[in-house]
């Protein structure tokens, strides 16, 4: 186990490090100053998100997100955000108050981000201004795979709240978040 700024990581088998340990909160019960855990408060989870223990939410029709990080745990700076989204999976035109960066880990998405249209490829990722109408669609034939950062956060609870929801009930939860739905998405 390796210690780094007070975080232990061990490795694993998959694309690096998996998050085992936080400091204060060793496994043999005691903290790093050699108190018990019964002795002091259970220490705040700064981090703590393990890979495979994350809730996938099916959104919208053909995709699936689920919150990597919440704006909670960084003080409302910022959150991410992971979709998987099926071939033909669009977002309408829209603007919101955060800035958002998005990358592609899997696939293709064609992105129109203030008129301007791009295909990005895996690897590929875009920022998206404040206030800036985009949309995209997966016009690609499979599933894509985006990570996507907002910043400030808490855009996540829109997101929490939209599975099960009516058309016209996203639209007026999203206007409550201050998304604003402004034109269709993108054709096919």
């Amino acid at each position: 186990m390796h210690k780094m700024t007070g975080l232990a990581i061990a490795p694993f088998a998959g694309d690096g490090p998996r998050l085992t340990h936080i400091a204060g909160s060793r496994r043999d019960g005691h903290d790093d100053a050699g108190s018990s855990a019964a002795d002091r408060p259970e220490p705040r989870r700064d981090v703590g998100y393990h890979l495979d223990q994350q809730t996938w939410l099916d959104t919208t029709p053909g995709e699936r997100l689920t919150v990597r990080l919440h704006s909670r745990e960084v003080d409302g700076k910022f959150c991410i955000l992971e979709n998987i989204a099926e071939s033909g999976t669009a977002t309408p035109m829209h603007v919101h108050a955060e800035d958002e960066v998005s990358r592609v880990l899997e696939g293709e998405v064609v992105f129109s981000v203030h008129g301007q249209i791009s295909t990005l490829r895996e690897g590929s990722q875009v920022l998206i201004r404040s206030g800036t109408p985009h949309a995209w669609r997966n016009r690609s034939g499979r599933p894509a795979r985006l990570l996507t950062i907002f910043s400030p956060g808490g855009i996540e609870a829109l997101f929490l709240r939209m599975p099960g929801l009516p058309p016209a009930e996203v639209v007026q939860l999203a206007a409550d978040y201050g998304t604003l739905l402004i034109g269709p998405p993108l054709p096919e």
